[in-house]
């Protein structure tokens, strides 16, 4: 165990020393400093949690605790070690794990504790569930010495938990019928093991000033207790190999570690703290920075600088209370960032093509400046993205993991609180993750252009999910943005906004969601904007469209349909329904005004397509005002129009047909001023009541036996302005009291015609 400087060759033994004679004040020159490692290697517990015989859930992490017997159980520790760090090292001797800090007051016995390894993941939190465990049968009893109690493991059974690291959970002590045995906190767990080929250089320091002599080094472990050197740089760059261990003891101070210039942990090094530092210049390749105990006023870890992971393999921080002063995090392409622990304060911006992991089952992450995802895929799990603004950018991805991810503070139990906004930019990606990532409500969710994709698995609940107002869609940025995956909607207080110039797509399928309290789902659609409904939808409330235009792609578009005030349709003044595609709507509208454009409230966009309601074979629409209908193409095919609360007229436009089949009940008249009307209700008359008026352009088409106009009283007059009224085979106009006006135009039969 050799530290070497590049000017003098001295035993770590002997630089302590002289540093020593020198006086509290002394330094050693840190230039260029090699730690070796020697024949045992001392791995440190990244963190861990006790638990009360009988109970289901940890009592505390990071702390104390205890090995009590409570007369049909006893007090365990769990334990993380990072055995993945001694693969491919040559292992020569048992491995023991070792507990710190014994408190005998109410007994010093241990007897028939064991040790055991977890059978599945667990997290170091207070409240996280308990695991069960399988007692190692290469484990040996408990030996107490001094402060510590020990456990020994045989070596080919470690050999074997070594070599499958991938799967392991972690340790657990368990106490037994003879145990009383306490723990001040910290507990400080260590496991120690010897290797026959002892490690060079596994701690580097090279181009800094001096260092004071507040550390030591020994087991393959640099120790830190006291300010390296004076400031906040100066001391080096410190490299941590494969099996190093650097080791900030800050219980008792404060920025131990701030002065180091950079520091690199390779795979299979690991820098951690206990207390609160700065750390400047932070650049990961497979290795884990740590912190499971932080100063309760400032926290673990502040990273100063941005945050570099590198080398194509996964890097691992397991810290606990960092503050991100600058929460930079660019991870390169092929490798990977683990974060397992907790961020408390700043803000988080992913970039670089690499993939990084915000974890959050050890606690929720507090920080309020926001997220940021500028590139590579960063995925999140429940409580890990703060209470801040939430952006994607082009280039980046963004996964939920799990549910509740963007919000749970809805009154829903979940005690994380919403982020304030997400915003989705063109080309950036949010993903909900089929097989977990369901039930999320986004409290303000702006989409620029983004798409938000997953799978079908998504629970009753939606992979989306709007509850009475309290979260809102608005699209944006002059783009087409889409949304893939399903939306449960509860109640009707939901706002879907489109923005001038944009387009949303919704292709996955809205539904009513699962709290049932709320009641059946619908929405407001606002904003100039375009929104298509393309999926199978099954919501059983209202469609309020109040601005712009909504799209029905598909015969299920407006969800269950039906006749009745809690499915039906209100299409605004100013606002459009369109159908597009051949699609066959059973929904019950009222309608107000000319559309979007003046192109029509009602617009038949491409294809043929129908709208079949008709209650007791009558018109299934009711006209709140003047109102346009529009047929760009093909055929639309409607039952008919009826008029609530006042008289009002329907309009025709479009080069396209539109064809009656139900007796019509509006007063105001009817006018046709482009394309085919086709009367083919009640054998062609098509009962219009008021002034048919059919301008240049549009015609006029009765069928069956053309009983004709003004059959039963009902159309009291006819003006032609250069239109076309056609039947086939007869035309017969009847009784229209206030006569036939024709300017230009042409009445025509295929048949015998009579007026």
């Amino acid at each position: 165990m050799t530290p070497r400087s590049n000017r003098t060759l001295l035993p770590q033994a002997s630089l302590v020393a002289a540093a020593a004679l020198l006086g509290a004040g002394a330094s050693l020159r840190a230039e260029s400093l090699t730690f070796d490692g020697g024949s045992t290697i001392r791995l440190l517990a990244s963190d861990w949690a006790d638990y009360l015989g009988g109970g289901t859930t940890f009592n505390s992490s990071n702390q104390g605790g205890r090995l009590y017997w409570r007369g049909s159980s006893g007090d365990g520790q769990y334990i993380h070690f990072d055995l993945s760090r001694l693969q491919d090292v040559a292992l020569s001797s048992d491995a023991v794990v070792t507990l710190q800090n014994t408190d005998t007051r109410f007994g010093s016995g241990v007897g028939g504790s064991y040790i055991a390894t977890a059978n599945s993941q667990w997290y170091a939190a207070a409240g996280s569930s308990l695991v069960g465990v399988t007692a190692l049968a290469g484990g040996t009893g408990a030996t107490v010495s001094g402060s510590t109690v020990y456990w020994g493991i045989e070596a080919g059974a470690f050999q074997s938990i070594v070599s499958a690291a991938s799967s392991f959970n972690g340790f657990a002590i368990i106490g037994g019928s003879g145990s009383q045995m306490h723990f001040w906190d910290p507990l400080n767990p260590y496991l120690t093991v010897s290797t026959s080929a002892p490690q060079t250089g596994v701690v580097t320091v090279s181009g800094g000033g001096s260092w004071a002599a507040v550390h030591s080094f020994s087991d393959h472990v640099l120790t830190i207790s006291g300010t390296i050197a004076p400031g906040t740089s100066g001391a080096g760059n410190v490299t941590i190999n494969k099996l190093g261990t650097v080791y900030v003891d800050g219980n008792s101070g404060d920025n131990y570690y701030w002065s180091v210039d950079s520091t690199r942990i390779n795979a299979g090094g690991m820098l951690i703290l206990q207390g609160h530092s700065h750390l400047r210049n932070l650049t990961l390749a497979g290795g884990e920075l740590a912190g499971p105990r932080f100063n309760g006023t400032w926290g673990g870890w502040t990273l100063d600088d941005a945050t570099t992971v590198t080398g194509g393999v996964v890097s691992t921080i397991s810290a606990r209370a960092i503050n991100l002063d600058n929460g930079g995090f660019n991870v390169e392409s092929g490798s990977t960032l683990n974060l397992t622990g907790t961020i408390r304060s700043g803000s988080i911006t992913k970039s670089g093509d690499g993939a990084m992991l915000l974890d959050g089952r050890s606690g929720r992450n507090t920080h309020t400046g926001g997220t940021t995802v500028n590139a590579g895929t960063l995925t999140a799990r429940r409580g890990t993205l703060g209470t801040g603004a939430v952006v994607v950018n082009s280039g980046g991805t963004l996964v939920a993991n799990d549910q509740w991810v963007f919000s749970g503070g809805n009154g829903y139990g979940e005690d994380q609180g919403n982020v304030s906004s997400v915003t989705l930019n063109a080309g950036g990606i949010i993903h909900l993750d089929p097989t977990n990532g369901f039930a999320n409500g986004i409290t303000n969710l702006f989409i620029n252009g983004g798409s938000i994709t997953g799978g079908a698995n998504d629970n009753g609940h939606g992979a989306l999910f709007l509850f009475n107002g309290q979260e809102q869609i608005t699209a944006g940025g002059a783009a087409v943005s889409t949304i893939g995956v399903s939306i449960g909607i509860n109640a009707n207080n939901n706002n879907v906004t489109v923005d001038s110039g944009s387009r949303l797509d919704l292709t996955g399928v809205l539904k009513d969601g699962v709290w049932w309290w709320a009641g059946t789902g619908g929405f407001r659609k606002y904003g100039a904007g375009t929104l298509v409904l393309s999926g199978a939808n099954a919501y059983g409330g209202q469609t309020d469209i109040v601005a712009g235009t909504l799209v029905a792609a598909s015969s299920t578009a407006l969800g269950a349909g039906g006749h009745n005030g809690t499915t039906m349709s209100w299409i605004r003044d100013g606002a459009t329904l369109a159908l597009q595609g051949g699609v066959s709507l059973d929904e019950h509208f009222h309608v107000w005004g000319a559309g979007a454009g003046g192109l029509g409230a009602i617009r038949s966009i491409s294809g043929d397509n129908a709208l079949t309601n008709a209650p007791g074979g009558g018109p299934g629409f009711a006209l709140r005002s003047n109102t346009v209908v529009g047929v760009d193409a093909g055929t639309l095919t409607a039952s008919g129009f009826y008029e609530h609360e006042g008289s009002f007229g329907l309009t025709k436009v479009g080069a396209g047909t539109l064809v009656l089949t139900a007796e019509n009940a509006h007063t105001g008249g009817t006018t046709v001023n482009a394309g085919t009307l086709s009367l083919a209700g009640n054998n062609g008359y098509g009962r219009l009541r008021g002034t048919l008026t059919i301008n240049a352009g549009g015609t006029v088409v009765t069928t069956g036996d053309g009983t004709g106009l003004g059959y039963r009283d009902q159309l009291n007059t006819l003006v032609i302005n250069g239109g076309l009224l056609d039947a086939a085979p007869a035309a017969h106009i009847w009784n229209l009291t206030g006569g036939v006006t024709m300017t230009g135009g042409e009445i025509r039969s295929a048949g015998n015609g009579s007026l």
